[in-house]
């Protein structure tokens, strides 16, 4: 991707991202607004990389919370092992 838009990444993220996972991810969107518009040639580009970009950031969040939901049932098995081992 160009260096313009990693200028406007940064602009909304600050320095939390590395150029490569800014690349993967505007990759990613990029992929999936070519096959919607591919599926649906009237749809706009903009309209496309916006909702890419929505359902990747829904996926992301729901990938997130069941990592957190895993870690929270480890740290509970481990506890109750812990409180058994007393």
């Amino acid at each position: 991707m160009t260096r313009a838009c990693h200028a406007a990444v940064r602009m909304a993220t600050g320095e939390v991202f590395t150029d490569e996972e800014i690349d993967q991810v505007l990759e990613r969107m990029a992929d999936r607004a070519w096959r919607m518009r591919e599926a649906s040639p009237t749809l706009s580009r903009g309209k496309a990389c916006t909702t890419a970009l929505d359902q990747l950031t829904r996926e992301a969040i729901k990938e997130a919370m069941l990592r957190q939901r895993s870690q929270m049932a480890a740290e509970a098995a481990r506890f109750a092992r812990a409180i058994g081992d007393v």
